[in-house]
């Protein structure tokens, strides 16, 4: 296992904040262009213990995408017809608590968060 340099864990951290910013500003395109040919895009069920030991393939997941699902999602929500999202929801995304961890394969982040969405003001 490799050690992180401050600076590394610094740069993580601005991905995260950048994420969130990107979404807040409803900035999709350049939102999936954070995210890797073979990405893995998942979010556990709330409340499951040892999230990061389940796998969407047990347990069913709010979200289990890879990239190309991503990109239709996007399709999907900027489409005029997309009533879920016309007008355009208001949302803010709060990241806090970020912990960037080494692993055997590869680096491992993670983040507290709070997303807030809303509609017709």
């Amino acid at each position: 296992m490799t050690t992180l340099s401050l600076q590394q864990a610094h740069d993580i951290e601005q991905l995260l904040y950048r994420e969130a910013a990107l979404l807040d500003a409803w900035e999709l395109d350049a939102w999936i262009t954070l995210f890797t040919p073979d990405c893995a895009y998942e979010v556990t069920p709330p409340g499951e213990e040892n999230a990061e030991e389940i796998s969407p393939d047990i347990v069913y997941f709010l979200i289990a995408d890879d990239r190309e699902r991503l990109e239709q999602r996007i399709l999907r929500i900027k489409n005029p017809a997309a009533h879920v999202e016309n007008p355009r929801s208001r949302v803010r995304h709060l990241y806090s608590n970020p912990r960037i961890e080494t692993a055997v394969d590869g680096i491992v982040a993670r983040v507290n968060f709070v997303t807030y969405r809303n509609r017709d003001r």
